[in-house]
């Protein structure tokens, strides 16, 4: 009984055993092209594949070569262009999802446009006549400057009405610019919008016939 109990002991004992006598043996080569066998993986393999060897001389498993910084930086650059691929989608989608449910045919599309691009040109129109207000009332300081300059007495007050007068006149015309910008991208903004709702909704657009 002892003897058939050792021997059992003895049986499971021997894959262990096995196990525990059987070493790893790495392969690779360096960046000279130099094949390189050991226990564990060579120093100058750092950069390199590394492929773990059977007894029988069979390939068992391949460890990856490190990415280099190049390869890296590729890996990098794909992902954040995925990123925004993905940013782009989402926003592509929520402003569809907004297009059809705030309109229900091209035609409000098309009258809604109309209808800001009237209101924006009222607002610049308005803009515009009380610049040239103000460019009148520079004018005529400017006139009456120079006859106190030329007479030999200048006013201080004239000369500080006169500066008020230039930055009046400066920040109202770039207002208007860049009310015409905002114009200008509100009606690029239309147009997109309409040509999308037609994809959307699958609404040719109409052909004019011209004579």
């Amino acid at each position: 009984m002892r003897l058939l109990t050792a021997l059992a002991l003895l049986m499971l004992s021997l894959p262990a055993l096995a196990a525990e006598g059987e070493k790893k043996i790495f392969k690779c080569k360096d960046a000279a092209g130099r094949t390189h066998y050991g226990t564990t993986a060579a120093e100058e393999c750092a950069r390199s594949k590394v492929t773990e060897m059977s007894d029988q001389g069979t390939a068992r498993r391949e460890l990856a070569a490190p990415l280099t910084e190049e390869e890296l930086k590729n890996r990098e650059e794909r992902k954040l262009d995925d990123d925004r691929k993905k940013i782009d989608s989402d926003e592509r989608a929520r402003r569809d999802k907004i297009l059809l449910s705030t309109y229900t045919s091209v035609d409000e599309l098309e009258q809604f446009r109309v209808r800001k691009l009237t209101e924006m040109e009222k607002v610049i129109s308005s803009s515009e006549t009380t610049l040239n207000s103000l460019r009148r009332s520079l004018e005529r300081l400017e006139s009456e400057a120079a006859e106190e300059q030329k007479a030999g007495k200048p006013n201080p007050k004239t000369t500080k009405a006169l500066e008020q007068a230039r930055l009046q006149v400066d920040r109202h015309g770039q207002q208007i610019e860049k009310r015409r910008k905002e114009m200008e991208n509100m009606r690029k903004q239309f147009d997109d919008d309409i040509a999308r709702y037609r994809e959307l909704k699958k609404v040719k657009p109409v052909k004019t016939v011209t004579r």
